[in-house]
Order: structure tokens, then sequence, then C-alpha cells
């Protein structure tokens, strides 16, 4: 909305998912999980830097723009370097998908950008796998802070919001990651199943029917007075 002010807005209808394609892990794993396209918005060299600097396995998936091959070549290949980054190119089926957040430790989304959604943190959150994002876009929309992961401002200079976590940047997110790793059991399961539940509330495809129901019901209505 910041970036198109001019419009006519009536409401906000949140993407959903197909809550049952998302199978519901309690337990997790202990790697980090990144997935998106392969550009510099989407963060994927923080990610695996942050890995490499707490010494914490990545796992992660991407496609690659032909217009990104640059990025790829030049910033990402090196880092796969480290023994503990792995890169698989694009998912093949939901099922892959699926194994890849729910045996995850968490999701890493360190996005450069006001991104519009990010439809991937509701896939993990669906899994029982909590966030841990940069507060750009509709992140803080989508993850309850400290419930269903944790929230980080992008710098010292670029402040969203007051969240759990003070630190910001890298440092940030490497304090929330640490943070999860260092969970005892039952209060990790209990945000994971905060996740679903988050997940199955707010963000399932029969709510967002729902909700452009009600808007086509308003839009009418003020039609025909």
């Amino acid at each position: 909305r910041k970036a198109l002010p001019d419009l006519n807005y009536v409401a906000t209808v949140y993407n959903s998912i197909q809550l049952e394609d998302f199978d519901f892990s309690g337990n997790g794993g202990d790697y980090i999980a990144w997935l998106g396209r392969v550009t510099p918005t989407k963060g994927l060299d923080t990610a695996i830097a942050v890995s490499q600097k707490l010494d914490k396995k990545i796992i992660a998936y991407g496609f690659i723009d032909s217009g990104e091959l640059s990025y790829f070549n030049n910033i990402i290949k090196p880092l796969l370097a480290y023994s503990n980054a792995q890169f698989h190119g694009e998912t093949k089926s939901k099922q892959e998908k699926t194994r890849l957040f729910a045996n995850a430790r968490l999701l890493l989304f360190p996005i450069r950008w006001d991104e519009p959604f990010g439809i991937v943190m509701i896939e993990a959150m669906s899994c029982g796998t909590p966030v841990v994002a940069f507060a750009h876009g509709s992140v803080p929309e989508v993850i309850k802070d400290g419930e269903t992961g944790f929230i980080v401002n992008p710098s010292n200079d670029d402040i969203r919001g007051n969240f759990l976590i003070k630190k910001t940047g890298i440092e940030g997110l490497c304090e929330a990651i640490e943070r999860i790793y260092s969970m005892p059991d039952t209060e990790y399961q209990k945000m994971r199943r905060a996740s679903r539940a988050h997940v199955e509330k707010n963000f399932r495809i029969e709510r967002m029917v729902d909700k452009y129901e009600e808007v086509y019901k308003k839009i009418l209505s003020q039609n025909l007075t």
C-alpha cells in the first residue's frame, strides 16, 4: 500500500495455502531451511553467511532465473564451499517442499525488500516450523513475534517495530536462531504447535475465500445504494 498510495483499497485479504498439502511435524529437525528465488532481494547469501557464522547446517532450494546467474555464480557458489551448506535447486514437488520444512529447525527469511506476502513463511509454519525473518514488507503481519518465530529489524537505521530481538541485522538473526536452537524441547514444540495453529486460523484457503466474498458483498452493497 505504501508503494501505491493512490489506489482505492477496500480491504486486505491475505494469501493462503491448501493446509492439507503440508504435513505437520511436532519435533522438526536440526538444520536451517531456506527456499525462494535465487536473487539478492531474497537474501540467500545472508542465510548461508549466518549459518556459517553459527556453524549450523543449512539446506536451501531455489529457482535460478537466467538474469540472476551472475549473482549465483559470483556470490552464492563461493559460499557453498562451506561444508554445512547444501543447495538443491528448485523443489520438484509439494512432498519435497514439505520434507524440507517439516524436518527443519527453522526457516530463515532474510529478505532485503518489502515483500508483499512471502508464502514460504506460511508453508513452513503449516509444517510447524518457526520463521526467523527481517521485518520487511508483510513479515510483521505474517509472523507472531515470539510465538511462531522471531522478527528482526534490518539495521539500526531501519527500525520497523519493537520486537523481542533487540539486536539488528545479521547479529539479530543470529540471536534469534540461537534462541530457537537453545529452547527446551517442550518450549520448542509449543512454538511448532503455535505455528501450525496460526496458519490454520489465518491463512488457509477457506478463510481467504470467505474474506474475498465479504469484500465482494461490501462493494455490491455500496453500488446498489
